[in-house]
């Protein structure tokens, strides 16, 4: 596509390669600037108040400014993706012409994956270019921009049902939460409860109750000097023993020799 528009007041703020925790959903927060990711592998979900999708390798979402999407990854094979941040008013107007709204954020590639990683990797290197970074950036920016259309075929509408029983398992899981309890609160069978998570996140309820609890528990033997046996009961154990049994069961380290690896004297913030 071509650009006829003014582009020089685009900037590069950040970007960045990530991969995801398939125990957490990322909840936005309004940011001032735009922003897109780009799935490198893997699958996961990103829903907004008019798109609930299933994205894959090669596919992804911009998130526009004061917009505040969630997105997470499938569990049973969680993606991987590229993210850039920026500014400028030009910046909408170059996504409004390839079709793109605020409600319609998600894309696909018009182009092979080796294609796309390589006009990635050119803007990661503007960051090494700072005499002509901004420029740089918003070539490449276009190049990617011409590289993807909107994605349509898979929106999901009506899925509400289960993000409301995902946010209260996230809610209580640090109570004894059971999938009793889950069913009770909505009034369905665990036939159906099973199927929703299977069909959204690729793994059972529980199993994901359990790595969702692991994953905060990780996040305790890290960031505190709490005793395992009080952490083990913070997020949802009933008793040492099985906190213990499932940790080690999950990420092949006792708890124990995990804080020692891991704890807060052993880590460093990005």
């Amino acid at each position: 596509m071509d650009y006829n528009n003014d582009i020089s007041d685009i900037r590069l703020d950040a970007l960045g390669w990530e991969r995801s925790d398939p125990t957490r959903v990322l909840k936005t927060f309004p940011r001032d600037y735009y922003r897109f990711h780009f799935i490198t592998s893997g699958y996961g979900y990103c829903r907004t108040a008019d798109e609930y999708v299933l994205l894959a390798p090669g596919e992804g979402f911009f998130i526009f400014p004061g917009g505040t999407p969630n997105y997470y990854p499938q569990v049973s094979d969680p993606w991987e993706y590229f993210w850039v941040a920026m500014h400028g008013k030009s910046v909408e107007t170059m996504i409004a012409q390839n079709g793109f709204s605020r409600s319609s954020t998600t894309y696909k590639s018009l182009t092979d994956m080796d294609s796309m990683r390589q006009i990635l990797a050119d803007m990661c290197a503007t960051s090494i270019s700072p005499s002509s970074a901004d420029q740089l950036f918003s070539r490449y920016l276009c190049d990617f921009l011409s590289n993807i259309t909107p994605l349509e075929s898979r929106k999901r509408k009506g899925s509400l049902f289960f993000e409301q029983c995902l946010a209260f398992v996230i809610d209580n899981y640090a109570t004894h939460l059971t999938m009793q309890d889950i069913t009770n609160h909505f009034n369905i069978d665990r036939t159906y409860l099973y199927k929703m998570f299977k069909k959204n996140l690729g793994v059972s309820p529980q199993a994901y109750l359990l790595n969702y609890r692991i994953s905060k528990a990780c996040d305790l033997l890290q960031s505190t000097q709490d005793s395992i046996t009080n952490i083990a009961y913070t997020v949802g154990f009933r008793d040492y023993s099985d906190f213990s049994r499932q940790f080690k069961s999950i990420k092949h380290i006792t708890p124990t020799a995990y804080r020692k690896a891991h704890g807060r004297e052993n880590t460093w913030n990005l």
